[in-house]
């Protein structure tokens, strides 16, 4: 029970400098201990952070302002194998490509950096932890997705995203026959 606030003043010494601090906290005195880091010490990063999700309004703000986590700065990273549909793919005029993952529905431009770098056609949020479990499992593992919005597009992602999404919807239903079909002679 150690309150970073009894530590004020080293913390606005750190802030007045342009210093990046990580704060430990979340464990022992919970996700108060992380409010008070972020919104009394300034701390730009949350060292464990165990209990965060306890506080919902709490983890939606550290998620919203990107307050990374430590331990966490890579989780998006990794190569995760997929069963080579290519041929099957061609066959039904379906697109295939490497799929990039990300927490956010806008691009960061360390988002837009990592899209380039691995050739990435598009960005995916749930696509990853699946293939992550199936590796893990030893399941094969592949995807078929379809677009509902571009990544910072002219229009907002929800406003692009609720009107491509009956279209998407029907477009995905669609394919998934087809491939079910494909698969199946």
């Amino acid at each position: 029970n150690f309150p970073a606030k009894h530590h004020q003043d080293a913390f606005d010494m750190i802030l007045k400098n342009n210093i990046n601090t990580t704060l430990h906290a979340g464990e022992a005195f919970g996700p108060e201990s992380i409010h008070q880091a972020i919104h009394t010490c300034g701390a730009h990063r949350i060292g464990h952070g165990t209990r965060l999700e306890e506080s919902k309004d709490l983890l939606k703000y550290v998620n919203d302002h990107r307050i990374p986590l430590e331990g966490f700065e890579k989780y998006g990273f990794g190569d995760f194998p997929v069963v080579d549909m290519s041929a099957v793919a061609g066959s039904l005029g379906f697109r295939v490509g490497t799929v990039s993952t990300g927490d956010a529905l806008d691009a960061q431009s360390c988002d837009m950096e990592r899209l380039m770098e691995i050739q990435a056609i598009a960005k995916d949020m749930e696509a990853a932890a699946v293939a992550w479990v199936c590796e893990k499992a030893g399941v094969p593992f592949t995807a078929l997705k379809v677009t509902t919005d571009l990544v910072d597009g002219e229009e907002p992602t929800e406003i692009e995203y609720s009107a491509n999404l009956k279209f998407a919807s029907e477009r995905l239903s669609e394919a998934m026959f087809s491939l079910i079909h494909e698969l199946k002679n």
